[in-house]
């Protein structure tokens, strides 16, 4: 895999991609989620973009270190509502599920025998992690983001 590519991770599916178009346009078509990594995979093939699938969902549960200088956007949904948007280092998202969430909401769901599907998307860099956190959030509206949503009304 060349060094010069950029990682899309989609519900524990992660894709390599070459160009920053390619990234940016992916990521705009993955929108609210609503879409399969298969439409995401037919998207990128319309489009001629040069692609490849380096990891599945079975490979993606394994125990994974905590990387120096990663960081994640996660995305939670109940059923296809988005409900919490976050970011922070890679393994944060984990809180969301835990009963120990800084979110009361998603502790309130876990004690009530609920589950959160979570979307993990990686960047090397924090700054931008944060861009596109509040990005999402701006887009999404999720009901368990009080502080950031009403900073982006």
């Amino acid at each position: 895999m060349d060094l010069e590519t950029y990682q899309i991770t989609f519900f524990g599916y992660v894709y390599h991609v070459k160009t920053e178009e390619a990234y940016n346009d992916a990521i705009h078509y993955i929108g609210d989620g609503s879409i399969s990594h298969d439409m995401l995979e037919n998207y990128m093939d319309e489009m001629n973009y040069s692609w490849r699938l380096t990891q599945t969902p079975s490979s993606f549960r394994k125990k994974r270190k905590i990387a120096d200088g990663v960081h994640e956007v996660y995305i939670g949904r109940i059923g296809n509502d988005v409900v919490y948007i976050g970011e922070g280092q890679l393994g944060r998202h984990k809180h969301l599920n835990s009963g120990r969430s800084n979110c009361y909401e998603a502790n309130l769901h876990h004690f009530k025998g609920g589950h959160i599907d979570v979307e993990v998307m990686e960047y090397h860099s924090k700054e931008y992690a944060q861009q596109i956190e509040k990005a999402f959030i701006h887009g999404f509206k999720p009901k368990w983001n009080k502080n950031l949503t009403n900073q982006t009304k």
